[in-house]
Order: C-alpha cells, then structure tokens, then sequence
C-alpha cells in the first residue's frame, strides 16, 4: 500500500488499511489534561502525550512495552536511593480525577502509587496508595495547613496482579460551598468514599510516583503501565467504567497529525487491503 499524502496538510488524518489485529490504540474517552504511558521501553524519562510534561526516571528505573515501569522497591523514603518517578511541576487542584493502572508485588507499609504535596509535613498533599501493610487501598487528601481532610478506603490489592485504579475529587452538588468528595473506584467499581476532601489549586513542590512524602512510608514495588491526570474535571461513574472496560487498549488507528485515536466498537475490523468494514444491521439507537 503507498500512503495516501494529501498536497495540503489535514487536521486529522485516519488511515484504516491496516490489519486490525495488530493494531491497538487506547482511547480515554475524555480527554486528560496529562497522560504518561510508560509502555515503552526507556531507562530516563516518557513525555505525557498531551501537555508535553517530563516523567523522570530515578535511581535506575527502566520500563517496558509489556508491563510499564518497573519499581523495585526495597526501602522506606527517608532513603533517595531506590526507584521512583519525577513528574514534571504541573498546576492541579478544586476539582480533578486520576486513573492509574499498576501492579503490587509486595505489603510495603504504605506504600504510594501516587504522592503529590509540599513537603514531607504533606501540606496540600493528595495520595494514593496502599492501607498499612493490609490489602485495601486508601486516597488521602490534606489541606494547607498539612492537616488530613478526607480518607477514602476499600478495593482489594491482589499481589502480583495488575489492577485499575481511578480516584475523583469533586462536589456532588453544584453550588458554591458544597462538600467536596473523594472516591475511589477498582476495576470500573466504586469501593470507598468519604466527604470533606481538599485539593487546593496549585502548583504543588512534589509529584511522586512509586514514592511517598512521609519518611517512614515504603516504596513502591511493582509497576505502572499509564498514569493519567484531568485536572478541572471530576469523572462520572460511567465515564471510570469505560477507561476500566478498554484498560488494555482495543482494535483501531491513530490519525497521523493530530494524534488523535479511532477505536473499533462492537467487533468492527480492518485490512489492509480495504480499510474499515462495517456490517450495519439496525438503527443508530441500538449501540
């Protein structure tokens, strides 16, 4: 097949003649305001694919295209010598949602998937990670004064397993002064909550992943295949289920200028010698 090169550059550009058996894309359904995939293979740093910003590689940190980033763990975050990442400094605050999908390899005490905050006393801090040493998961917030806010519970964490984790800080009501909740979904579902949350809007000094705040705090062993931010936005239930439902990707292209993705719904497939079949059958209602 010669690629099709129009005489004046597209916006977009989607080019189906491809075997879609191998070809995957990983549609967000909502756009997010960051999105680091550390499905490839590096030993220094990835760049978030929309806003540009730099995830460092620390101490040795490598990833993969099949698993991610690898943490090897292996020490509480007094210590500056084991593996994490640096993300780039980046405004976040009010209203914002996280998803990340990664796996645990050990009970590390506390032990933070994410840590976001000031300083070790964890003003404005926002965390994600491990509860204790036992098998939930807790999303923590604290205010600017260091003092916790709001502590969200529950899930399982299955070592050895990867599992998809999306936490929502947003108001359920829509008016000034309404209490801002937290919730933490696993696996598309909603297993803990608690009302009263801070996420102060602003450029936090700290954006750890795989490394806590807290001194006493393990690090993280295991791995993360993507890490996505949205800041501004607070995702709704069936928003989580769709990034849960299409977590490993699905059949479809990307257009080649804007980077834009297109995914294949409901079996529909490609060839390179056609490009995109689509079979009808019924009504626009019926999806």
């Amino acid at each position: 097949i010669t690629p099709y090169v129009p005489s004046n550059t597209p916006t977009y550009n989607w080019d189906f003649r491809v075997d879609s058996t191998n070809s995957t894309v990983y549609p967000t359904f909502v756009t997010p305001t960051y999105d680091w995939d550390f499905r490839v293979v590096s030993t220094t740093s990835v760049t978030d694919s929309i806003g540009g910003l730099t995830a460092t590689y620390i101490n040795g940190l490598t990833s993969t295209v099949a698993n991610g980033a690898y943490f090897a763990g292996g020490g509480t975050a007094d210590n500056n010598g084991y593996n994490y990442i640096d993300l780039q400094d980046f405004q976040l605050g009010t209203t914002c949602s996280f998803e990340i999908y990664a796996q645990f390899d050990d009970n590390g005490l506390w032990a933070k998937l994410f840590d976001f905050g000031d300083n070790t006393s964890l003003n404005n801090a926002i965390r994600l990670g491990r509860n204790g040493t036992g098998t939930g998961i807790a999303a923590i917030t604290h205010n600017s004064s260091a003092s916790e806010t709001a502590r969200a519970t529950g899930g399982t964490i299955t070592n050895g397993q990867f599992t998809h984790l999306v936490v929502t800080i947003s108001s359920s009501f829509p008016f000034p002064g309404a209490p801002t909740d937290i919730k933490v979904y696993q696996n598309g579902s909603n297993v803990g909550s608690d009302s009263g949350a801070t996420a102060t809007a602003t450029t936090r000094t700290y954006h750890y992943l795989g490394r806590s705040l807290w001194s006493l705090d393990q690090y993280f062993k295991g791995y993360i295949k993507y890490f996505r931010v949205w800041n501004g936005i607070g995702l709704t239930s069936s928003q989580v289920t769709d990034l849960y439902n299409y977590r490993d990707g699905m059949p479809g292209v990307t257009d080649s200028v804007g980077g834009l993705t297109a995914g294949y719904m409901n079996g529909l497939a490609s060839t390179v010698e056609n490009g995109a079949y689509f079979a009808g059958g019924g009504a626009a209602a019926n999806e």
